[in-house]
């Protein structure tokens, strides 16, 4: 899918109040920038081999399917991706989704269960559709995942920026009318 555009202008400002989360949940990042990375579901003409929608009533739809939630092998990778989702779903550290899927367990006893989860989720999602950076970041592969967070973060920051700027770059409070 090509890389979708709020229609806004480069987030050029570095002191910007609008910020993108690291995987470690520090604001680091213009979230505008961030967000252009994710089409849109109307862009996309509403087609996703996977829509997870988080608000609300949890639900996973693949190739215009719903999952049934039921069996308890899937409930275990349910719960791995809401947690992936919980942290951005975006680079997130193999160590934060083992702390919080278990945390009692030291980090040696909880990397199996998680490379166990990490193969499950790959293979209900598509392989395409989960993938591993070198470093050990997972994330969900935004050409192939609409998530309704995402979509909701994008439309707060838009929002934002309605607020808070026009479009030629300067403060709203400066424009007159």
């Amino acid at each position: 899918m090509a890389q979708a555009s709020t229609g806004l202008p480069p987030d050029d400002d570095p002191e910007s109040s609008l910020r993108g989360r690291a995987a470690d949940g520090k604001l680091n990042r213009p979230l505008v920038s961030i967000l252009r990375a994710f089409p849109t579901l109307e862009e996309s003409g509403g087609i996703w081999p996977v829509k997870i929608q988080t608000l609300g009533m949890f639900s996973l739809t693949l190739n215009r399917k719903a999952v049934s939630l039921n069996t308890d092998s899937v409930r275990q990778v349910i719960e791995f991706l809401k947690v992936l989702i919980a942290f951005g779903g975006l680079e997130v550290s193999i160590q934060n989704l083992a702390s919080a899927l278990w945390p009692k367990a030291d980090e040696t006893n909880a990397r199996h269960p998680v490379d166990a989860l990490l193969r499950n989720l790959r293979d209900t999602l598509g392989k395409e559709c989960v993938r591993v950076s070198p470093d050990g970041g997972i994330s969900l592969v935004a050409d192939y995942c609409w998530v309704d967070v995402w979509e909701f973060e994008r439309m707060l920051a838009v929002t934002r920026r309605i607020l808070t700027r026009d479009y030629t770059g300067k403060d709203a409070s400066e424009v007159r009318s």
